[in-house]
């Protein structure tokens, strides 16, 4: 259920690492959704969003570093950040990593921090590691969509990342996936002979202060004939709902109770937004603080 926004396509770039080529032009030109409220942020800059204060460095190696309400700070490395150069002669800033790949991190207005890759042949890297620097006895761990947690030795909510995703140059998506080892997560993308190049991927992280689940139009359709019969009794609605929300890794077993008592008093409205939603062929988005459901929104997608 964790999901990333997708790109729908990228036609005629040129290698996005290639001197004064900005990464993003494609991208505004044919797929403008993928940057819909977000913001490159300038190197070495602090950028508030929300309460959320995001500096991208200069120097790759230091890491992109986040400061946010009621969590220690941390920071996510980016990849191949011993030989990355920041590129500033285009719109955008971004970093050339030296070997046929690119980064861009982004800010989105809900203070998600979505770090573009694209990957401009063949012969560039396939996996991108991404260190995370967090508290100690946090631990990292992927959910059974394909996204992963972090949680704090208590068992608390620091970030969420989402289901990752690549998609050629034509559009097609590629095959990608996450690993874990330790704080470190790696994405893997499976490009081959038939791959039109650029391709572009990428892991989005939101916050344990705020959690978006985001639906797409299958998951929505597959929710509303899954709670089929569970409509006139909101209880078990609740309860079926935070289920799930525990068997996708979004939250623990223990947050489950609470999440079902602060989703038992919205279940009407979400359940009739859900069937809408489904009716329209639309995706739906679920905002959580915690384990806490604070706000749900069907959108175009």
């Amino acid at each position: 259920m964790l999901v990333a926004t997708s790109v729908l396509a990228m036609l005629g770039l040129t290698p996005a690492s290639a001197e004064g080529t900005d990464p993003l032009d494609a991208v505004a030109d044919v797929a403008p959704a993928v940057l819909t409220d977000a913001s490159v942020v300038e190197p070495d800059e602090v950028t508030t969003v929300g309460e959320v204060e995001v500096v991208v460095p200069s120097d790759a190696t230091e890491g992109v570093s986040l400061d946010v309400p009621g969590t220690a700070d941390f920071s996510i490395g980016l990849p191949f950040a011993d030989d990355a150069e920041l590129v500033e002669s285009g719109d955008h800033p971004f970093f050339d990593n030296g070997n046929g790949s690119s980064t861009v991190p982004l800010v989105k207005d809900d203070g998600t921090v979505q770090i573009l890759t694209t990957i401009d042949n063949a012969g560039a890297p396939d996996t991108f590691t991404y260190d995370l620097d967090v508290a100690d006895g946090s631990s990292l761990t992927l959910t059974a969509t394909g996204g992963a947690v972090v949680t704090d030795s208590d068992g608390n909510f620091i970030l969420a990342v989402a289901e990752p995703w690549a998609v050629d140059a034509n559009g097609a998506p590629v095959p990608t996936h996450y690993e874990v080892d330790g704080t470190t997560l790696t994405q893997i993308v499976d490009f081959d002979a038939s791959t039109a190049f650029p391709v572009v991927a990428d892991p989005s992280v939101s916050f344990g202060w705020k959690i978006y689940l985001k639906y797409n139009k299958a998951e929505v359709k597959a929710q509303v004939s899954g709670w089929r019969g569970t409509a006139s009794d909101k209880a078990k609605y609740a309860s079926v709902f935070c289920a799930a929300l525990v068997a996708g890794g979004a939250i623990g077993a223990v947050a489950a109770a609470t999440c079902a008592a602060y989703a038992y008093d919205s279940m009407s409205s979400l359940m009739t937004t859900f069937k809408s939603a489904a009716s329209a062929k639309k995706c739906m988005e679920l905002q959580f603080v915690g384990p806490v459901l604070v706000g749900w929104k069907a959108y175009s997608c």
